[in-house]
């Protein structure tokens, strides 16, 4: 018999998905070393969405990202304080807009994956929708709270 293939085949990605998606991206956002805005994305895609999709359903299946969506910059934000002192700046990564549409793909499919699998529990909040890390600091302040009033016992 053949040997299996290196890892199994991914459904093809349709075009309503794709889509789909391109309602996520945000406008006014800074394009990445290829200078692909989200809004050229957006309103090209009544002309353009039959090769976008082709493009992500070839990654896919041929396991190949493009090594130019691997390039970035690192831009600094000002937060707050001395503008002349570093430390009150963090950096972004820019990276291709078209990347990111393809790197959602990817992670749509992961967490349907891990759902349709069972493998994240219910008390999993990091990444989730709708999920705050605020609401499992409230439950263990409200569990240390508890047991403190009752003398540690």
């Amino acid at each position: 018999p053949p040997p299996p293939p290196p890892h199994p085949p991914h459904p093809p990605l349709p075009t309503r998905r794709s889509s789909d998606l391109m309602k996520v991206l945000k406008n006014n956002k800074a394009p990445g070393l290829d200078c692909i805005l989200n809004e050229m994305l957006k309103y090209s895609q009544s002309a353009l969405l039959p090769a976008y999709t082709k493009l992500f359903n070839s990654i896919l299946t041929s396991g190949y990202y493009p090594s130019k969506w691997r390039d970035a910059y690192i831009s600094p934000i000002y937060k707050k304080g001395d503008c002349l002192d570093p430390n009150n700046y963090r950096g972004i990564t820019i990276i291709s807009n078209l990347a990111k549409l393809f790197n959602l793909v990817i992670h749509n499919r992961v967490i349907s994956f891990f759902k349709e699998s069972n493998l994240i529990c219910e008390n999993q909040i990091a990444f989730q929708p709708d999920k705050r890390t605020s609401d499992h600091i409230f439950t263990l302040k409200s569990l240390i709270d508890k047991n403190t009033r009752k003398g540690g016992k």
